[in-house]
């Protein structure tokens, strides 16, 4: 919210896991019911999701200048307890989600003459948990890919 509340008066997309979260978070800021304000709810595992609300954002500006990414899950599992499916459901929320909002706000700001992308990762993917093997992994190559 309090990245809202730095932006207030500028076309805001709040995205999160469903719209009623999103909508939610644009409630509190000052916002509010403003038509600048746009919730999306995406699971950021589904690339469908993640592809369709990149049309929706397309659709309601195609002017972008700041994106700031704050999405990311980390599950417990040391190397030998970790599914598949939660090794990739971290890299796509955490890597190929991230990546795909950063590359598409990037291209957009490109247009625009520049612009700032903000993706927010973490020292825990640098200097970690052990029994974080999946997060350890995903969230580094967010750092090294943007």
């Amino acid at each position: 919210m309090a990245v809202m509340e730095a932006f207030a008066g500028s076309k805001i997309i709040a995205i999160d896991l469903d719209e009623e979260s999103s909508a939610q978070a644009i409630a509190g800021s000052r916002c509010g019911e403003s038509a600048l304000c746009l919730p999306i709810g995406v699971d950021l595992a589904d690339d469908a999701q993640v592809a369709a609300s990149l049309k929706r954002i397309r659709s309601f500006t195609k002017d972008v200048a700041v994106l700031v990414n704050v999405a990311g899950i980390a599950v417990d599992a040391n190397s030998q307890m970790l599914s598949r499916d939660s090794l990739l459901q971290q890299f796509q929320v955490n890597f190929f989600a991230a990546f795909a909002y950063a590359q598409f706000a990037a291209r957009l700001m490109t247009r625009r003459g520049g612009g700032a992308i903000v993706i927010v990762a973490s020292i825990t993917g640098i200097d970690g948990d052990s029994g974080q093997v999946a997060y350890l992994a995903s969230k580094p190559a967010v750092v090294h890919a943007t």
